[in-house]
């Protein structure tokens, strides 16, 4: 995340107020005995989730996949594990590409929530010797265990696409070779078999910069917007209290309208 400072308005020094962007700084934030200022989660926000998080993700997914197999996915096995907003939405785009897709989730609303998407739900035991790629999107470190990997499908591509690069920590731990296979991926082999790992588990869309630019630009203006709504309390001689506040409506509203209008020029009027 990023601090508007009083050096930015009035030539002073210290900060007053923030945003913060990421999962991992909202973490952070939320760790401290004290916040000592108000800081806006733009991280958890309505258009965060549902833009960048669900479409933004998904279609770099998609665009990713192209560029490092070269393959057409329609028809071929694949499982995504975890299915929040990130999981959810590179779902979606794969079925829409016409692969056969399948979910590994261990929290029941999350399990109920991908059925009635009309996902088939699996267990990694399940995934990994049938399925020809596997995406991670669990928000948690080596969610796979290590003697799972030795029953993986041989040439499986292995793609992490959620926050932290350590959703594959298990996978290199447990590899006896890890040596270069193409541009962005690596060949890992394992006991009896080996594995496709993409972007040595950072998150595949950011590292190839692939997906439309769209979701990303509504998030960075998202950002700006928050930060003259903060702005414009400091001019009124207001403040947030200290401590993390959600995104105000009126931001990410005034954020859609401009995306709408930039889209196709028909966006509601108030």
């Amino acid at each position: 995340g990023f601090v508007l400072t009083r050096a930015a308005i009035a030539g002073g020094c210290l900060p007053f107020a923030g945003n913060e962007i990421t999962s991992s700084g909202v973490s952070a934030l939320r760790a401290l005995p004290a916040v000592p200022m108000p800081v806006i989660n733009i991280n958890d926000g309505q258009l965060k989730h549902n833009i960048e998080n669900f479409h933004g993700v998904g279609d770099g997914v998609i665009d990713a996949l192209f560029k490092l197999t070269g393959r057409v996915w329609s028809g071929r096995p694949v499982a995504v594990l975890g299915y929040g907003r990130v999981g959810a939405g590179v779902a979606r785009y794969l079925q829409q590409l016409g692969a056969v897709v399948a979910i590994v989730e261990v929290d029941p609303v999350r399990q109920l929530m991908a059925h009635y998407d009309g996902f088939a739900l699996t267990s990694l035991a399940q995934a990994l010797p049938q399925c020809e790629l596997l995406i991670t999107a669990s928000g948690s470190r080596s969610p796979v265990p290590e003697q799972l990997w030795h029953t993986a499908r041989p040439g499986m591509v292995v793609l992490n696409v959620a926050h932290f690069a350590s959703e594959l920590d298990s996978l290199k731990e447990t590899a006896t070779a890890v040596t270069p296979f193409s541009e962005h991926l690596e060949r890992v082999q394992l006991e009896g078999t080996h594995v496709l790992m993409a972007t040595s588990d950072s998150p595949a869309n950011v590292v190839m910069l692939t997906g439309s630019a769209e979701p990303c630009l509504i998030h960075l203006t998202t950002e700006m917007l928050s930060l003259n709504y903060l702005g414009a309390l400091l001019d009124r001689g207001e403040s947030l209290p200290a401590g993390e506040h959600k995104v105000p409506y009126e931001v990410e509203r005034q954020s859609s309208l401009l995306a709408l209008a930039a889209l196709d020029g028909s966006a509601a009027q108030p």
